[in-house]
């Protein structure tokens, strides 16, 4: 037996939505994985360094460098260069490629009218990609961002439902604390 639909709200996503979501996600990863990816960053600094040495691109950066030292010093910095350089590229990269991903044709299914509606059940959306059913212990996360809220399936996919899908930001909220009690 189907449950009743507690809410159901009509809206579609645009390219605006997706940046939105993929932002979203590159912030909120996991601390392992953004660790990661700093000290593979920053690795890049002592193995640049070393490869000149060993390969002689530069025959006097030791004398250069003031020794082991300066060899160090210059070793960190590259690499502090390298975190900060990523650090304020990363937005800038990753909405050129979110927008580039959704302007591709693959989500244009996603820019029809779909509707969501929440129940005891699961989320049951219908229109724009498909038609289905999301039961809440598929759910791992619900997330408020800025510009709507995220169901996260998994680490890396979520449902978006806009803000804008909503009359008000208390009908948001209250749709949002629905969806967490269910």
């Amino acid at each position: 037996m189907t449950a009743a639909p507690l809410a159901s709200y009509e809206f579609a996503l645009d390219a605006d939505d997706y940046v939105a979501f993929a932002m979203f996600a590159a912030t909120r990863s996991r601390f392992r994985r953004r660790v990661g990816r700093l000290m593979a960053l920053f690795a890049i600094g002592p193995l640049a360094v070393a490869l000149d040495l060993a390969l002689g691109i530069h025959p006097a950066l030791y004398e250069e460098a003031g020794g082991i030292p300066g060899l160090i010093v210059l070793a960190l910095a590259i690499g502090g260069f390298l975190i900060a350089f990523g650090w304020l590229t990363d937005p800038v990269s990753i909405r050129f490629e979110a927008r580039r991903r959704f302007r591709d044709g693959s989500f244009a299914a996603f820019t029809k009218p779909q509707m969501i509606e929440i129940s005891a059940e699961g989320m049951r959306f219908s229109g724009g990609a498909s038609q289905g059913l999301t039961p809440w212990s598929a759910v791992v996360a619900i997330e408020e961002g800025t510009k709507a809220a995220y169901f996260f399936v998994n680490s890396l996919s979520a449902h978006i439902v806009p803000r804008r899908a909503f009359a008000d930001v208390a009908s948001f909220k209250h749709f949002l604390a629905h969806a967490r009690a269910l």
